[in-house]
């Protein structure tokens, strides 16, 4: 789990740096989530394959293991924008939410991988 989050900071400062730029221009929160999550997601899934599930995946070829980590990645976007959606309703800012929800899904993202994806 330690060198899933090295990869997962690295990944998460290009998600979250597009993020912060994209809300700096007043796109919608929402938006900027999904792309900021693409990027991060892009930049995770090859430091992920090179640095942590290196020879463990249970799919034969590395399209079927991206579909799969999309599919996964998906689930997480969506929960990103609830969490970050409900605690702007209490108050807390975009950025701040942001960061809660980060840290929230990096532990589900971690066990989906673990679990349907990638053995080790």
């Amino acid at each position: 789990m330690t060198r899933f989050a090295y990869v997962g900071i690295v990944s998460t400062i290009a998600d979250y740096a597009v993020y912060a730029l994209l809300l700096y221009f007043q796109i919608p929160y929402y938006l900027a989530i999904i792309v900021g999550y693409s990027a991060g997601v892009i930049v995770n899934f090859f430091l992920t394959r090179k640095y942590v599930f290196t020879k463990c995946c249970r799919f034969n070829s590395a399209y079927k293991e991206f579909l799969a980590v999309f599919a996964v990645s998906v689930a997480a976007v969506a929960l990103n924008i609830a969490i970050v959606s409900i605690l702007h309703d209490y108050g807390a800012n975009y950025y701040i939410g942001r960061v809660v929800a980060i840290v929230m899904v990096f532990f589900f993202n971690y066990f989906m991988r673990k679990r349907y994806i990638y053995t080790l």
